[in-house]
C-alpha cells in the first residue's frame, strides 16, 4: 500500500508542476473500456508537456467484480513520446509505472499484498472527432510483488506479527503492463 501511495503522490505532484504549461487544449480525460468490462472502474488524465510528449495518470479499482472475491486499487502514471510529432495523435511509445494493492481469493487460496512495476507500452491514438480519440495500447513490464498467501482454512492470526501482516511470498514476474482500448475526451 505504501508503494501505491508514493506513486499517487508523485503523479499528482508532476501534474501540479506542469499545470502552468497546460492550457485547455492540452488536457484530456479518459477511461479504459477493457478495464470497465473486467469490472474495474477507472479514470485517467493526460497532460501535454511538449509537441512530442505527454504525461498520462490513471487510477483504477474494483470491489468484487462479477461477484469474484477480488479487491484491487492501483495507479499507473505513464510518460509518452509521440512519434508523429503531435501529442495525442497517432503512434506513441510509453514508459509506465504501476502501483497496485490487492486482496483476492482464488479457490481456497487468499492473496493480500502489493505490487510495484515498470514497463514499456506501445499505442496508437485514432482521432474520432476534433475532441474525441480512441487509443489502443499494449505493453509488457516487470513487477515486484509481496503478499500474504494462505489457505482459507489456515488460522490468519499465524500471519500477523505485532499487528502487521507478515508477507510470506514475494518475487518478480514479467507480465503485461498495459492492455487498453481507451476513450479520450480532449478539452479545447
Amino acid at each position: 500500500m505504501k508503494a501505491t501511495k508514493i506513486i499517487a503522490c508523485a503523479g499528482i505532484a508532476v501534474l501540479a508542476l506542469l499545470g502552468g504549461r497546460a492550457s485547455a487544449q492540452n488536457i484530456a480525460v479518459k477511461s479504459n473500456a477493457l478495464m470497465l468490462a473486467a469490472g474495474l472502474p477507472n479514470a485517467g488524465l493526460e497532460v501535454v508537456t511538449s509537441d512530442r510528449t505527454s504525461l498520462d495518470f490513471s487510477v483504477f479499482g474494483g470491489y468484487k467484480p462479477y461477484t469474484l472475491d477480488i479487491k484491487a486499487v492501483g495507479v499507473q502514471p505513464e510518460f509518452r513520446f509521440w512519434l508523429s510529432g503531435r501529442a495525442m495523435a497517432r503512434e506513441y511509445v510509453g514508459v509506465t509505472v504501476l502501483g497496485l494493492t490487492y486482496d483476492m481469493r482464488i479457490k481456497d487460496k487468499t492473496y493480500d499484498g502489493d505490487a510495484l512495476g515498470f514497463g514499456l507500452t506501445f499505442g496508437y491514438a485514432w482521432p474520432l472527432t476534433a475532441r474525441c480519440n480512441v487509443e489502443f495500447a499494449a505493453g509488457i513490464g516487470g513487477y515486484l510483488f509481496r503478499h500474504v498467501q494462505h489457505s482459507v482454512r489456515d488460522n490468519q492470526a499465524d500471519y500477523i506479527e505485532q499487528g502487521y501482516d507478515m508477507a510470506n511470498a514475494s518475487g518478480f514476474k514479467i507480465l503485461p503492463s498495459k492492455l487498453s482500448v481507451t476513450f479520450t475526451y480532449i478539452f479545447k
